[in-house]
């Protein structure tokens, strides 16, 4: 059984990295990547939006502001544009001159981590299904697929990755206000998740319960407290994803 075999199979403990290790590091940064999986996460978590011209870059906001030197819309601006702008300054000096990756650049440093699964996620903006359309014959073609899983919060773009491309999605609480048309049955999309993303302030028994008896997998984030950690590991969730893994990696070894 290979090691995304056994995360589907709900066989065990496994440990992500919320945008890399962004606890410490410029998050959705090939920095932050590959510290979270030198501490030896299980899973890396990025997201995904594309450029002008239609490259799939590593960045977790449409709007740039938070995150870089520039203003607007990721999707403004070609890759080459977007490489001019420093996403790494606004975190301290000592990471000025840092670059949002692309995709491609992002499955070429994971080749070096075979064992570390990816979770792509897809925001939900005005050119979701084009960033799916072009991510997954990437994810394909490089032979990164059989390592991944994906991340929607849309469910529209969850039925179409699960029926075009037969994979289920981690997706998100069928009580955002936002997102009411998450239901279980034969018609409803529970169908087409593999596991459900519940933020630390919504997880609790009653929310667990429904999506296992679904035959949902529990995910949560960002959980990185003691405290939020117990809480996790109390209900067994399957895949913790923090800003900082420390904390579950030393319990998991103790």
């Amino acid at each position: 059984m290979t090691k995304l075999e056994r995360l589907l199979a709900c066989d065990g403990l496994f440990i992500g990295g919320h945008r890399g290790f962004s606890s410490d590091y410029p998050e959705n940064t090939l920095l932050a990547v590959q510290e979270a999986c030198k501490l030896g996460v299980d899973l890396i978590e990025v997201d995904v939006y594309l450029s002008k011209d239609n490259v799939p870059v590593i960045a977790h906001d449409e709007h740039l502001e938070r995150c870089s030197t520039g203003k607007g819309l990721v999707g403004d601006y070609t890759l080459k544009e977007l490489k001019q702008l420093d996403f790494g300054i606004h975190r301290g000096a000592a990471f000025e001159g840092l670059h949002l990756p692309t995709l491609e650049q992002f499955l070429d440093m994971m080749r070096g981590y075979p064992e570390v699964l990816l979770n792509i996620d897809f925001k939900v903006y005005s050119r979701t299904l084009d960033t799916v359309e072009r991510v997954m014959p990437i994810m394909k073609e490089t032979g990164m697929d059989d390592r991944a899983i994906y991340n929607c919060i849309d469910c529209e773009i969850v039925r179409h990755i699960a029926t075009k491309y037969g994979k289920k999605t981690v997706s998100a609480p069928h009580d955002f206000p936002w997102r009411v048309n998450y239901v279980p049955g034969p018609n409803g999309s529970f169908q087409y998740m593999w596991g459900i993303c519940i933020p630390i302030d919504m997880l609790d028994k009653a929310h667990v319960d429904l999506y296992r008896e679904n035959g949902i997998a529990i995910v949560c984030t960002p959980a990185d407290t003691p405290e939020q950690v117990d809480l996790a590991m109390s209900l067994n969730v399957t895949l913790p994803m923090p800003d900082d893994p420390r904390e579950y990696l030393k319990r998991r070894g103790a």
